[in-house]
């Protein structure tokens, strides 16, 4: 019996072009779950997609597909990993990861076996597999300021919270103590006057009782004066600490509706390319996963005119921008 051929396939560049095209269309259609994993079946359908695109290509979803797409996942990863690495730097207008220091590398490679084979060689599909794989980076800084907004308004009402109670009980004390001095003032004397007003006349207990009432009056006095200041000290307190909630609110919300504001324009951007004239399908989809990765070129081109975005997107394309 003949041994089955274990050949590797070797993709060429339209293949891989019109699998990343395909996986690009699955992503649009719903096939890619929110947790960035592809619903069970799919690379069937990238069968049959590639042998529409390529009449005559002989790929299959097992081996050829699978295999492919686990290559193209570790070098994004890999790539992805490498940025922001010292040494190694990546070239946008080229597709490449770029490191002049030998030691640099190998010492780099040791660590991550992945980025072999990945110096100096183009990877033009970089932007487009970021987006499929979920792998994209550097759009993440408006959510973390809003969490960290969010945090701050949290600690802030926690410490307001517990300003407000501390005054509240200070006031409840305050207020407490003074009642026990108009309770016992009014009541009666001390142990010796208390004896005494026992052997006094009606004269004297006269005398004792108007003394009282002024004594009372004074406290009386003395206890609305301490709380009408604590009254205006804590609406005063309240009164700043509103305005500075106001502005940690106004601060959530300008990076929430910039947010959305970004959401929208990718959302449309789709649309909005489709209205170029003689804008191919590849080239279509290669833009949009550039313009959308990138909210300085989402802001241009929504600023362009009609025409003017048919000349940006092809220098776009070209690579002279």
């Amino acid at each position: 019996m003949g041994r089955l051929s274990t050949k590797k396939h070797k993709w060429t560049k339209i293949e891989d072009e019109a699998l990343i095209s395909a996986l690009t269309e699955l992503c649009h259609s719903g096939w890619k779950r929110d947790n960035n994993i592809f619903r069970s079946g799919y690379t069937s359908v990238l069968e049959r997609d590639l042998k529409s695109k390529l009449p005559g290509c002989n790929l299959k979803a097992s081996p050829h597909i699978e295999s492919r797409l686990k290559t193209l996942k570790k070098h994004c990863e890999a790539i992805s990993d490498m940025k922001d690495a010292f040494g190694i730097e990546w070239r946008s207008e080229d597709c490449t990861v770029i490191c002049y220091d030998d030691d640099v590398w190998d010492d780099w490679v040791k660590d991550h076996s992945d980025a072999k084979g990945l110096r100096n060689k183009p990877f033009p599909h970089y932007d487009e597999l970021c987006l499929i794989f979920g792998k994209q980076r550097g759009n993440h800084r408006i959510v973390d300021d809003a969490s960290d907004a969010n945090r701050a308004v949290e600690t802030y009402e926690a410490s307001d919270y517990a300003g407000h109670m501390s005054k509240h009980k200070r006031f409840k004390e305050s207020e407490n103590e003074t009642r026990e001095s108009d309770h016992g003032e009014a009541n009666g004397l001390k142990g010796d006057d208390v004896a005494a007003e026992d052997d006094s006349d009606d004269d004297d207990v006269s005398i004792g009782d108007a003394r009282n009432i002024d004594n009372r009056k004074g406290q009386s006095s003395n206890w609305s004066s301490r709380t009408e200041g604590l009254v205006k000290l804590i609406e005063a307190l309240i009164k700043k600490q509103d305005e500075q909630f106001s502005i940690l609110v106004g601060m959530v919300g300008v990076h929430v509706a910039a947010d959305k504001a970004a959401v929208d324009k990718r959302t449309k951007l789709n649309g909005e390319l489709k209205r170029i004239p003689n804008l191919s399908l590849q080239a279509r989809l290669r833009a949009a996963s550039v313009i959308v990765g990138d909210y300085a070129k989402l802001d241009l081109f929504y600023s362009l005119s009609n025409e003017e975005r048919k000349e940006w997107v092809s220098m776009l394309l070209s690579g002279l921008i």
